[in-house]
């Protein structure tokens, strides 16, 4: 019942109806097999999931369940079902990211005890945030990182739009025989890395759960920022050299 509530409160479309959605299903599946007696020991949940994956592969090739081809282990398979709210989900991912959404610079207050967070410390070697109610984390520099922040939300959509045909324009002028230049190579691997990035947040927004925010995107902003600042380099490059 608290999967299903869960899932709920985060689905609105599944809200009331008593399923347990996307991503929480692994959650109860588990919950379910410890409640069996099953996580005794890592051997015995490996054979039973075997089994599990074997009966299940098994009814979907006798056709008693209605399957698609997975694409890779854990991942949903696409069919015309799923391939509009992944397109969706990813325009999605890529305006959240390029308006900076939902930026703040003030890292959000710890949960727990004063416990718990020295534990936390102990084992990652860093400091947690304060816990909530021990007082803000304003100042001079979260001043600073708001007017950055502002700056961001208004220029990278421009600069993004901007960056795209201008980084195929310096790819169309290339000499063929020359290798690209380190800006420019620079620029498509911080692009590969950002579109990979957002395409993996889109597909978990659609098959599992409720994923386009900045902890889940965040490996992709430094790469945003590193696409558009070689862009330009490569553009202003390209439009100097007397090739």
């Amino acid at each position: 019942r608290g999967w299903v509530f869960s899932s709920g409160e985060a689905l609105p479309s599944v809200h009331g109806s008593g399923e347990i959605a996307g991503g929480w299903f692994m959650w109860a599946l588990r919950d379910a097999v410890a409640g069996a007696g099953f996580y005794s020991d890592g051997r015995k949940a490996s054979a039973f999931y075997d089994r599990l994956a074997a009966e299940v592969l098994e009814a979907c090739r006798a056709g008693r369940l209605d399957c698609s081809e997975p694409v890779l282990p854990f991942v949903t398979g696409l069919n015309r079902e799923t391939i509009r709210p992944i397109a969706l989900s990813l325009l999605r991912s890529i305006r959240f990211m390029a308006l900076y959404e939902r930026f703040d610079p003030i890292v959000p207050p710890s949960t727990g005890n004063e416990f718990s967070q020295t534990k936390f410390r102990l084992l990652t070697g860093s400091r947690p945030a304060p816990l909530d109610g021990e007082g803000g984390q304003e100042g001079v520099r979260t001043s600073i990182m708001r007017i950055a922040g502002v700056a961001y939300r208004f220029l990278t959509p421009v600069l993004l739009v901007a960056s795209l045909p201008a980084w195929m324009f310096v790819l169309a002028r290339r000499r063929p025989w020359r290798s690209p230049s380190a800006e420019l190579a620079l620029a498509a691997s911080a692009l590969v890395a950002m579109v990979s990035s957002v395409a993996i947040v889109a597909l978990i927004e659609a098959t599992s759960f409720p994923a386009i925010t900045i902890r889940y995107l965040h490996a992709g902003y430094p790469m945003l920022i590193v696409f558009l600042v070689s862009t330009c380099e490569a553009l202003i490059g390209s439009c100097v050299s007397r090739e």
